[in-house]
């Protein structure tokens, strides 16, 4: 009876198991499929999304390119060139760019190589209007994309975008080269990429996508899930049948020694990401308090040696790297309440966070560690973002009032210094953006060259910046800002084959309880700074020891409030001083000088209200109202004005980059019935290089309404002759510097007679400003200048004044 039993429990187990092989084996084969299927999907999916999305990202840019295209700018395939090179840096499989003009001829192309293929596809450009074709180019085929810019209605230039496929493609796809899988791209029967070989065991997925405005095909197929041989399934069902039915009376006699803890504990413990250990009071009096029950795979891992159950919680702990592991365990038990804990330990020379959870249950403890390394690593990251500059790496603003306010309530000696870098802005303007930026980096290191340990340092600004200096005398910040100007003094600052270099104002204040918040300490030193930058730059100034420049200060806040309500009230005076002819019988002209009075009648220096003007951002307003003015008190003279040569009107650097300001200026010239010939504006040389492409665009549209130009200031900027025959200036003034002395200095009498010489050679007029007296104006009529202006020739008078004794 026992050998029939076993038969029966036999042969009932072998086909039980034996049909539910074959159904695994049918099922596994059908899974293995599709699970090919799903990948190789999955992988047209993604790189018909990426395709997409790069195809959307370089037409768009090329919509961007169009959108933001120049219509005004006098060299525009310049700006096509620059911005062209942009786009192909950041955007990889852009192969070139192409401009046509009007009749669809071939103006520039990016990569000069590929002009004449760029005439060879002209023809088909215009032919075809719809985006996303493809065209040959040697052995590479490229998808063309096209964007018409239009003045109006009417097409001025269009621009043509060639994108490579296959490197695109190859781009997206690298890392599938490591893997089993096959695909191609193909469009307008053309295959444009393929990659691995396809097997007709494996399914394959064909997916239409879009690219550029054109159609393409894409097949995939994956081979990383590898199809089994349903015979040998079976085979292996069969033979695994026979072994399991064989020892199933041995397995049914040993199922209940398998603990009921172990199949709860495992099921959840294993797949759970954070390391648990369960441990159980000891029941030896002799032994520790607590032993190890039994744990996780993660955390065999995380401790490193744990390979059994009652090891000790103490050696566990030891491990872990947990101090006083036992005691919180006793704690929890004790007390019934679950314990948490953030601890930072140190693992393999690499601080670890983890979190710490002790839970009470019968005769023992539950432990979860879960290691919170990487979130703490983003949190301080983020922290660490928020509190410094990005590009400095130093304390930003915000963190630095932190620290101040924390200074602010102690009683230790500290020293405040507010920090603008003089002549940034002229890297700035004159270099880019990247070149400023390289240049904050650098200044940066300079300033922290002079630091110790506890002094603090932050950009607060553009180019501004603060430091702490803790712990020290007044006596020794003068010594290390002395040592800041002199590291200052000996850097240069090299781009593009260019030198320049950079000076510093500073402001000190001493934190000695004297200032309430963050607020009025920083404003006490930012003043100082603006005192140091007045006195002539690169130069600290110690708030508290000179009250006069302080008093000073306070004036200009004065001034400009007396500039602003001039502004509103018409309250300037215009004033004129005559341009001599030195060397023929010419007709005299006269510059517009602006004057402001206080309300007692004393007058106010343009030395002090034009640059404190300039620096509120207020000067396009003054030069409007100056030259409405001017215009207005002209037209009242009408035909008599033929008896003055010109009348020089001056214009900020300021407003001279601001296109409104342009309209403005035309609209006012063309409401007035003054002849514009006898209007000369004079732009500074600073001004002028600062601003070149603006002041070009300027020029040029004044003097086409008859305007003239004077440049300013000429010999003190850092151009001069590079650029002067860039300008279209009529007049070249000498600045007065070389002017004043030229008699008793040798030097400055050659630096005027080479500027004369040059301008001359240039087609340009010259005038000598300064000229005081008549044996100056002699020696600069030998020297080929035309005209000079100076108390010498003529001061200045009323406007009105001046136009009636010409006219």
């Amino acid at each position: 009876m026992t050998q029939l039993t076993s038969k029966t429990i036999f042969l009932l187990s072998f086909l039980i198991l034996f049909s539910c092989s074959a159904l695994w084996s049918l099922h596994t084969r059908s899974t293995e499929i599709e699970t090919n299927r799903l990948r190789a999907a999955t992988l047209a999916e993604q790189l018909s999304t990426a395709l997409t999305i790069v195809a959307a990202d370089r037409t768009r840019a090329l919509d961007a390119l169009a959108g933001n295209w120049p219509l005004s700018n006098a060299n525009q395939v310049d700006w096509f060139n620059v911005q062209g090179r942009s786009l192909m840096k950041m955007l990889p499989g852009i192969y070139d760019l192409w401009l046509y003009d009007q009749q669809q001829q071939l103006v520039w192309t990016i990569q000069q190589t590929s002009r004449m293929a760029g005439s060879d596809v002209r023809f088909s450009i215009t032919a075809r209007t719809a985006n996303g074709y493809l065209t040959k180019s040697g052995n590479r085929t490229l998808v063309i994309y096209q964007q018409q810019i239009l003045q109006g209605t009417k097409q001025q230039w269009r621009a043509v975008m060639l994108m490579d496929p296959r490197a695109i493609i190859a781009a997206l796809t690298a890392d599938w080269q490591e893997r089993a899988v096959a695909f191609n791209v193909q469009a307008e029967n053309t295959i444009l990429f393929t990659s691995g070989e396809f097997d007709s065991e494996y399914p394959q997925v064909e997916l239409a996508l879009s690219f550029a405005g054109g159609s393409w095909t894409l097949a995939a197929q994956s081979k990383e899930q590898k199809i089994s041989s349903l015979e040998l399934l079976l085979l292996y069902g069969f033979i695994g049948s026979l072994l399991v039915s064989a020892g199933l009376a041995r397995w049914m006699q040993q199922r209940n020694e398998i603990s009921a803890l172990n199949l709860v504990y495992r099921s959840a413990a294993d797949v759970s990401p954070d390391a648990m250990f369960i441990f159980k009071k000891s029941r030896s009096k002799n032994a520790h308090e607590f032993e190890l029950f039994s744990c996780n795979s993660v955390a065999i891992r995380m401790s490193g040696q744990i390979t059994k159950a009652a090891t000790p919680a103490v050696l566990v702990g030891r491990l872990l790297g947990l101090d006083a592991f036992e005691t919180l365990m006793t704690q929890v038990l004790e007390s019934h309440t679950p314990y948490f804990q953030l601890l930072k330990i140190k693992r393999n020379e690499q601080q670890v966070w983890l979190k710490l959870q002790i839970v009470p249950m019968p005769e023992g403890v539950a432990v979860t560690l879960q290691d919170v390394s990487k979130e703490q690593q983003l949190q301080q990251k983020i922290m660490y973002q928020a509190n410094h500059d990005q590009l400095t790496g130093l304390l930003n603003r915000y963190a630095f009032s932190q620290q101040l306010e924390s200074t602010l309530q102690q009683s230790e000696p500290c020293h405040l210094c507010y920090i603008d870098m003089d002549h940034f802005k002229v890297v700035n303007d004159t270099c880019g953006h990247l070149a400023g930026d390289e240049l904050l980096k650098r200044t940066a290191g300079i300033l922290k060259s002079v630091l110790l340990e506890k002094d603090v340092l932050a950009r607060v600004g553009g180019d501004e910046f603060c430091m702490l200096l803790k712990d020290t005398d007044l006596d020794a910040v003068k010594l290390r800002l002395k040592t800041l100007f002199e590291r200052i003094a000996q850097f240069r600052f090299m781009w593009d084959e260019q030198a320049f270099s950079i000076g510093a104002s500073i402001g000190v204040v001493s934190l000695d309880g004297s200032f309430p918040d963050v607020p009025s300490a920083l404003k006490a030193a930012d003043a100082g700074c603006y005192l140091a930058k007045a006195s002539g730059r690169n130069r600290y100034f110690i708030v508290g020891e000179q009250q006069s420049a302080l008093d000073h200060l306070e004036e200009e806040r004065n001034c400009l409030q007396l500039v602003r309500a001039a502004l509103l009230n018409d309250g300037f005076e215009l004033y004129a001083q005559p341009i001599v002819p030195l060397r023929s019988i010419e007709l005299v002209q006269l510059e517009v000088l602006l004057r402001l009075f206080r309300p007692d009648g004393t007058p106010v220096s343009p030395g002090v209200f034009i640059p404190l003007a300039e620096r509120q951002g207020m000067m396009k307003e003054i030069d409007l109202w100056v030259i409405e003015r001017v215009l207005h008190k002209l037209e009242q003279f009408g035909q008599r004005l033929d008896k003055i040569g010109k009348v020089a009107i001056n214009i900020s650097g300021t407003s001279l980059g601001d296109q409104l300001f342009l309209q403005q200026v035309k609209q006012l010239l063309q409401g007035f019935s003054v002849s514009k010939s006898i209007i000369c504006f004079e732009i500074t040389e600073t001004a002028a290089v600062s601003n070149l492409a603006q002041a070009q665009a300027f020029i040029a549209e004044l003097r086409q309404l008859g305007c003239t130009f004077s440049l300013d200031d000429f010999g003190v900027g850092m151009s001069s002759f590079g650029y002067l025959r860039d300008m279209q200036v009529d007049y070249v003034k000498i600045d007065g510097s070389f002017v004043r002395n030229m008699q008793h200095n040798h030097t400055d009498a050659v630096m005027v007679k080479a500027i004369s010489d040059i301008a001359h050679s240039l087609g340009k007029k010259t005038i000598a400003e300064f000229v005081s007296d008549d044996a100056t104006g002699m020696m600069l009529r030998d020297m080929g200048v035309e005209y000079g202006q100076g108390f010498g020739l003529g001061k200045p008078i009323p406007i009105l004044d001046a136009l009636m004794n010409n006219v």
